[in-house]
């Protein structure tokens, strides 16, 4: 027996380059499934943007950090800075409000924490990070794509 485990032939490319071994691409089920990925990513992303409104408008989100009756919108300027760009394979979301009496970005600020009126400790609230606990995007994935008749599921990372 050889190296390869393929009697008279050195190694596997050797059976393989002897024209034994011959493999049909199947360029319409690749493109099928591709298109079916972009469909269940599409789908999944738009669930996490909708998850992250919901955070933000959420006045419960934070409970566990003592937000209780307080959601982090300031007059639906957070919400509504809200940018979201989209491809084939990619989804990036910005939030970019300024406040309007001195012009300060605050995104960074809610999700890390900030000293209100400069005494004030306020703790950060990282509503991406809520969000894409909420939705499990894994586990999304593959339920969408189990939609479409693939057989996925979500492992932990």
């Amino acid at each position: 027996m050889s190296e390869s485990g393929c009697p008279g032939f050195k190694d596997l490319q050797d059976y393989m380059g002897r024209g034994l071994m011959k493999f049909k691409r199947n360029q319409k089920g690749i493109n099928d499934l591709k298109a079916k990925f972009r469909d269940a990513f599409g789908a999944t992303m738009g669930v996490l943007d909708i998850e992250y409104d919901d955070v933000i408008e959420s006045d419960t989100a934070f409970a566990d950090l003592g937000f209780i009756g307080q959601d982090i919108v300031d007059t639906q300027r957070f919400l509504k800075s809200k940018t979201l760009i989209t491809g084939q394979d990619f989804a990036k979301w910005e939030w970019n409000p300024k406040s309007p009496l001195n012009g300060y970005p605050y995104a960074a600020a809610l999700y890390t924490g900030f000293y209100a009126f400069g005494k004030y400790p306020v703790a950060g609230r990282p509503w991406t990070d809520r969000a894409i606990e909420r939705v499990n995007i894994p586990e999304w994935m593959a339920h969408e794509l189990r939609k479409m008749g693939i057989k996925a599921r979500s492992e932990s990372l």
